[in-house]
């Protein structure tokens, strides 16, 4: 069987896909179509409802929301259970990768939460897109947002259609790769990582691990805290960025 294999919304410029354009191929084509919504977590995206097959997570992201676990979820859909599921079941069996005790439970601890960190994060990433965005507008430093709740965004008519709830992990970008660089480093309240998902928000400088981005490039990912505090220290680290 072909498998077409989409990542929506995509790392780091939160790209969306058009699934029931893709779903609709994978059926006249006879192929599986999976989808990995990490950066949307189950509760801003149902790739089922638009005719995804498999839906993948990293648990390690959202759904453990305290960057320290390691996992993965695939969610076969009901039609494909008697084949793919069991497939799939016997490659874990066989390859021995079953999550461990520990992890197991921190992922169920977590999901006591799932919902009110997820709301929170998505509530707070759209603040600071506001805020970035105005910059942007000023032309202040920053000279582009990649969100898709904004229209000068590729992908806002199709968010608008498959989005339940907007990624709280984009990215934007400077003037200069010094610049992004530097405000990364003048950042008190956001540390400098690679995770994602996570209560505390991070900022990524992603040209360090994909050279295909631009230098200038800075990704983010939202955590819980207070907006007014991050956007304080976002402004704090703007006036230093050079």
């Amino acid at each position: 069987m072909d498998l077409i294999w989409l990542e929506s919304p995509n790392n780091p410029y939160a790209t969306i896909s058009d699934l029931e354009w893709f779903a609709d191929l994978a059926n006249r084509t006879g192929a599986c179509l999976a989808v990995d919504s990490t950066l949307s977590s189950p509760l801003g995206q149902r790739p089922f409802d638009h005719g995804a097959h498999i839906v993948m997570h990293s648990s390690t992201k959202y759904l453990s929301g305290h960057s320290d676990l390691l996992g993965g979820v695939l969610i076969v859909h009901p039609t494909l259970t008697n084949i793919t599921a069991d497939k799939l079941r016997a490659e874990r069996t066989i390859d021995g990768a079953v999550m461990g005790n520990l992890e197991a439970w921190l992922l169920l601890r977590s999901i006591r939460t799932y919902s009110l960190r997820i709301q929170r994060q998505t509530q707070t990433a759209l603040t600071i897109v506001d805020w970035l965005e105005h910059q942007r507008v000023k032309r202040n430093k920053i000279t582009k947002v990649h969100h898709p709740s904004l229209k000068s965004h590729p992908s806002y008519s199709l968010a608008a259609r498959y989005l339940r709830l907007p990624p709280a992990t984009f990215s934007f970008e400077f003037e200069s790769q010094s610049q992004a660089r530097s405000f990364a480093r003048s950042l008190v309240l956001c540390k400098q990582a690679t995770s994602l998902g996570g209560v505390e928000t991070l900022i990524d400088w992603r040209y360090a691990f994909d050279t295909t981005v631009s230098p200038a490039l800075l990704r983010i990912s939202v955590g819980i805290e207070e907006a007014n505090d991050l956007i304080q220290d976002f402004e704090q680290a703007l006036t230093k960025a050079n």
